[in-house]
């Protein structure tokens, strides 16, 4: 004698839900701990602009985290087979009214003895808790609020990220950079332009010749889309022959570049003046992330 067809099929329906609603959960757990250390990356790579090594390897960690959670707390969990007996146990757990009806009529058909339980009571005792069976009212016995409370999580903090992503230039790069082996735009991007009486440009940006004795003045203007600097210093030093110019700070003599605060004016630009030059000179100019690849020798 098997149990009511209508109550097995009852139980493996709110098994099913059960699964669903836990594996649902679990999975929407981890991309929560996916989004939320995806996050976290971003901003610091934001603030202190991380190398490409410590980037990746904090991706495979969050998304070995995101991963651990979404096995153990939905796919592993939801995957464990469920006995009829343990489900129905669970039912009338959550529905008091019950009593013990479920799981008695799951025993019933296993008892032999009639002495205990005879065939027509068996009969019986089935066919009354068969037609009670589609009267009980299961929408509610799984909590599918949780599950869904956990998805709505988990999507919103991957729509921040896009949202952030999309508003905040600064951390749409930030996203990209992620994995990817991109460097960080520069902030700050100066023009450097040399002014002086009978100054003549020897090459483009980075040579010229100045008369003894005359005043060189130096610009750094800022450059359309550039940040404004929040001030800057001038590296130069000094040499007496063109070849000990080459490496200045390097050749006996010339000793370590020296380092002047700039001048900063009303619109961001930058400005120095060497008064009365009677030597050769070769400077840099440093603001935030700018620096010049190469020395500008006057």
């Amino acid at each position: 004698m098997d149990a009511p067809a209508a109550l097995t099929s009852r139980l493996d329906g709110v098994a099913r839900a059960w699964r669903l609603a836990t594996g649902g959960r679990g999975v929407a757990r981890g991309g929560l701990f996916l989004a939320a250390g995806v996050l976290a990356l971003a901003l610091l790579d934001v603030g202190v602009h991380l190398p490409l090594r410590p980037r990746r390897t904090g991706m495979v960690l969050v998304a070995a985290v995101g991963f651990f959670q979404a096995m153990r707390r939905g796919l592993l969990a939801s995957g464990r087979p469920l006995k009829r007996e343990e489900v129905a146990l669970w039912v009338e757990s959550r529905r008091p009214g019950l009593g013990d009806a479920w799981i008695s009529a799951l025993q019933l058909p296993m008892e032999e003895d009639p002495a205990f339980a005879s065939p027509a009571l068996v009969r019986h005792a089935l066919a009354r808790i068969e037609g009670e069976v589609a009267a009980v009212d299961l929408r509610r016995i799984v909590d599918w609020g949780a599950c869904l409370r956990m998805v709505g999580l988990a999507a919103g903090a991957f729509g921040a990220l896009a949202l952030l992503g999309s508003l905040w230039g600064s951390f749409g790069i930030a996203l990209d950079r992620l994995w990817n082996d991109r460097p960080w735009p520069q902030r700050i991007r100066l023009d450097i332009v040399c002014q002086g009486e009978g100054l003549v440009e020897v090459e483009p940006s980075f040579r010229y010749v100045l008369p003894e004795g005359e005043t060189l003045r130096i610009r750094a203007e800022r450059q359309e889309g550039s940040d404004t600097p929040e001030g800057g210093q001038v590296e130069y030093v000094f040499s007496l022959m063109e070849e000990e110019a080459a490496a200045a700070e390097e050749e006996a003599g010339n000793g370590p570049p020296e380092k002047a605060a700039m001048t900063q004016q009303l619109d961001g630009t930058l400005v120095w003046t060497f008064d009365r030059l009677d030597r050769t000179v070769r400077f840099k100019v440093l603001s935030g992330d700018f620096s010049m690849e190469r020395w500008v020798e006057v």
